[in-house]
Parts: structure tokens; sequence; C-alpha cells
């Protein structure tokens, strides 16, 4: 996969948009949970998604594959999404209204409900999290990136991902013990 990778990026900034295409779908549902993660699946993930898009294929010339494109991608995106989180942390969002549309987010018909409360719980606890928290959070165990690419993905320190890591497990633990003893 990497040498195709590599070969639609050198395709792409000689300005093969099919090419460009190809890498973002490759990466699309990825993307789109980490945005949905980071804003709690709101209106605003296909904007940013879109806003992502269009400034990595700006910046595409500029790419070094110093990383995956995933990585890339994804930072170029949760720098976005964190944008966006600032511009809109006052305002109040249904968070799940939009849970549904995003890839991979699907959920099997049996236990929905209980399933649902449980969204709703960990919204909510993800809710109480700073923005570095959440990112670092999701990125992390939803995602799966390492440390030092979401340092990277951040610019910051892997130490400092370590600490925002500690800090949201922490306030998670809190939050959500009660939540799960009632089930």
């Amino acid at each position: 996969m990497e040498s195709r990778e590599s070969s639609w990026i050198e395709q792409a900034q000689r300005g093969d948009a099919g090419a460009f295409d190809r890498l973002v779908q490759a990466n699309e549902g990825q993307v789109l949970r980490a945005i949905g993660g980071i804003l709690g699946r709101c209106p605003e993930v296909y904007d940013v998604y879109q806003d992502s898009l269009v400034s990595a294929f700006t910046k595409l010339p500029s790419f070094r594959q110093e990383s995956t494109f995933s990585t890339w991608l994804t930072r170029i995106a949760v720098n976005r999404a964190l944008n966006q989180r600032r511009k809109t942390r006052n305002a109040r969002q249904d968070p799940l209204e939009y849970a549904d549309h995003i890839p991979g987010s699907e959920q099997d018909a049996s236990g929905a409900m209980e399933q649902s409360e449980l969204r709703r719980s960990t919204e909510r606890a993800l809710e109480s999290l700073s923005e570095r928290e959440r990112a670092v959070f999701v990125l992390k165990h939803t995602h799966g990136y390492k440390l030092r690419e979401i340092g990277s993905m951040l610019g910051c320190a892997e130490g400092t991902v370590k600490n925002y890591l500690f800090r949201a497990t922490r306030k998670l633990r809190v939050v959500l013990e009660p939540a799960y003893r009632e089930l």
C-alpha cells in the first residue's frame, strides 16, 4: 500500500486530481471520525472536512512524505476541527444528532438503546475535557495513533501528549464510572 500511496501522492502533486481523489477516498472515514470526535458530531463536521480537503489540496505540493498521507491529512483536519470548536465553544449543539451520518458509526440493531445511552454518557464526558485533552484521547483511542504522531499533528512534544492523555483518562474515569455502574 505504501508504494501505491507514494505513487498517488506524486501523481497528485503533478496535478492529477484523480490521484488526489483516490488518496482522499482511502482516508475519508478515518478523517470524518476524527473531526466528529473533536466536534461532537455536529453539522459542522462536513464543513470542516471540506475545508480540510481544500487546504490539503492547496498544500499538497509542499507535502514531503515524512509521514503517511493519512497522518498529514488528519493533522490538517484536527487543526481545522479544533479551530471550529473554539469558534462555536459557547454554542449549544446536540452532539448525537448527526451520529448516523458519519462513516464507521453504524449501530447494531440489538442493544441500540443501551448503546445510545452509553454514547450519550461518553459524549457528555468528552465534553468535560479541554480541546487538547479531547483531541488526544480521540486520536489515541479511536484512531490508534501513536503518541509521537499525535504530537506531530497537534504541534506539541510527546511528553505533553502523554500529560493530556493522562488528564483526559482521569477525568473520563471520574465522569463515566457512575454511568457504567448503572448498566
